[in-house]
């Protein structure tokens, strides 16, 4: 035997095979929890159901019932064509204000003309007369007119309330668009021009 021979270290044991652990067997307990939870799972599901169904049929019955709306409610129109401006005036104007300043009186103008062309809500007319297309009157002869002026907002909104019906929208979509930014008119002028638009149904 060789020098070398006596200095080499025996071969390293082998890893014993690892143990195998048996899988844990489901428990009646585990058992009957998840009965429990498809069981309950169910049950609220059907008790969705059960309010959801006659919710639904009494928003038919009440013309809850919204047509496909589009993304943006059409705007007032704009300014009205400049051969009016000067086709009429409120009747009397000048001996019921006899005294008023000149920026009100155009403003007045402006108004009178542009709520006979297009019925506009009290709160559209006024930013109207405060733009460009308006006139870009002052708040104060803004706010003094459309307190002043003779209009009648109530029918005003029965007005635009016939463009959307002519469209056939609901009477909700035609609530919802009267009251929206588009128009502004308020939850009572909106509601008397949809009482005032069933009664004309009614009567055709």
């Amino acid at each position: 035997m060789s020098d070398r021979d006596s200095l080499a270290f025996p071969p390293p044991p082998k890893a014993p095979p690892p143990e195998r652990v048996p899988p844990k067997k489901q428990t009646w307990l585990s058992r009957v929890i998840a009965l429990v939870m498809v069981v309950v799972t169910i049950g609220v599901f059907a008790l969705m159901a059960s309010i959801a169904l006659p919710l639904l049929q009494v928003g038919a019955a009440l013309d809850w019932k919204l047509p496909a709306l589009p993304t943006e409610w059409p705007q007032p129109r704009t300014a009205y064509p400049r051969e009016f401006k000067t086709r009429t005036f409120p009747p009397d104007f000048d001996q019921l204000y006899p005294d008023v300043s000149e920026a009100y009186r155009e403003a007045m103008q402006v108004a009178y003309d542009y709520n006979e062309l297009h019925h506009p809500s009290k709160a559209v007319l006024y930013d109207y007369l405060l733009s460009d297309e308006g006139g870009s009157h002052l708040p104060d002869a803004a706010q003094w007119t459309v307190e002043t002026i003779a209009a009648d907002w109530n029918n005003n909104a029965l007005e635009t309330a016939h463009d959307y019906h002519e469209r056939s929208y609901s009477l909700a979509a035609i609530y919802t668009a009267l009251t929206s930014d588009a128009h502004r008119f308020t939850p009572e002028e909106a509601q008397w021009a949809l009482d005032a638009l069933v009664r004309e149904r009614e009567l055709q």
